[in-house]
């Protein structure tokens, strides 16, 4: 899902989004989002299966929209 949301969007959407404050107030979604990094931890194989389905396709986007290197 996050993968597809990245790949469609545009650099300015992409950019913006970025720009926006993180929502720390500890409600459901922090707590599922601390949960799965915990379980990354946890799990190298997990980790490993994360990583090669999303760092390519995000870093991909961030390097097309002129975000790597930072302008």
């Amino acid at each position: 899902m996050m993968v597809q949301k990245v790949s469609s969007s545009s650099c300015a959407d992409l950019a913006a989004n970025m720009q926006k404050p993180k929502n720390t107030a500890g409600g459901p979604k922090e707590a599922i989002m601390g949960d799965f990094i915990q379980a990354l931890k946890a799990d190298p194989a997990l980790k490993a299966d994360f990583f090669n389905q999303v760092s390519i396709p995000l870093a991909t986007k961030l390097f097309d929209c002129g975000m790597i290197p930072p302008r």
